[in-house]
């Protein structure tokens, strides 16, 4: 049995043609207009971050049940009344504030020098 040999028809075979295929598609990408976003659709996520941010403001102050809500657009009180949505900044967040007061703590704990200190 020997081996077998194709005359060669011009055709690239093999892994670098799915290379160049993907790379023609990569550049079809990069030519493309992108589109600008609707200035509705930007305006709708500011006030949807700012209604977010209310809402943890008066959490922080003790505020609970429909008094949140109060004075926030319908849309977005009907939402959030619904679904839990997280903070809008991680450094609010209890987790984070924790690990702050666990690592000032642990600062603190360093500075002392000898055991009537500790």
């Amino acid at each position: 049995m020997g081996a077998r040999f194709h005359a060669w028809d011009g055709r690239k075979r093999g892994r670098s043609s799915a290379v160049d295929s993907t790379l023609k598609r990569a550049r079809l990408e990069l030519e493309r207009p992108i589109p600008k976003p609707l200035e509705k659709g930007i305006q709708q996520l500011y006030d949807f971050m700012n209604c977010r941010e209310a809402i943890r403001r008066r959490r922080e102050k003790g505020v609970q049940g429909a008094a949140l809500y109060q004075g926030l657009p319908l849309e977005f009180a009907t939402y959030f009344r619904r679904f839990c949505c997280p903070n809008v900044h991680r450094y609010h967040d209890r987790t984070t504030i924790g690990l702050h007061r666990f690592c000032a703590a642990e600062r603190r704990w360093k500075l002392c020098q000898t055991d009537e200190e500790r």
